[in-house]
């Protein structure tokens, strides 16, 4: 991705997703890692990863170098400040991007269901998690 796209992805993501994407793009998480976020892991200036979600199941990642923490550049701590106010939980123990259900979402849902449309709109159809 040019800074172009990235941008256009900024701009055409609603708030959640786009706080997905920037985890992504910004602190280098992978999905996995995305959707096992808790709030609890978070500091003011990184997140400490511990877990992951893999086949739809927590578990720990596959080796030491994986658990790690992951920097939180200034225009990422922003947007998640933003988030939390509009999120219905925000306990420690609460994933920051769950699904309706309360329950750590699923990379191709989010994919297929949030982001893959709005990216097609704006013409980036590759995907972005894969």
């Amino acid at each position: 991705m040019n800074l172009k796209e990235v941008q256009l992805c900024f701009a055409v993501l609603w708030q959640q997703d786009r706080l997905i994407f920037k985890l992504a793009i910004m602190a280098g998480m992978r999905p996995g890692e995305i959707f096992a976020l808790s709030w609890g892991r978070l500091t003011s200036s990184y997140v400490d990863i511990r877990q992951r979600v893999n086949v739809g199941a927590i578990d720990s990642p596959k080796t030491n170098q994986s658990i790690r923490k992951a920097a939180l550049p200034e225009g990422l701590l922003l947007e998640i400040e933003a988030c939390q106010p509009v999120s219905l939980v925000t306990q420690d123990n609460v994933w920051m991007c769950p699904s309706e259900r309360m329950t750590p979402m699923s990379k191709d849902n989010c994919w297929n269901r949030n982001i893959k449309p709005k990216a097609e709109k704006v013409g980036l159809g590759w995907p972005i998690f894969s």
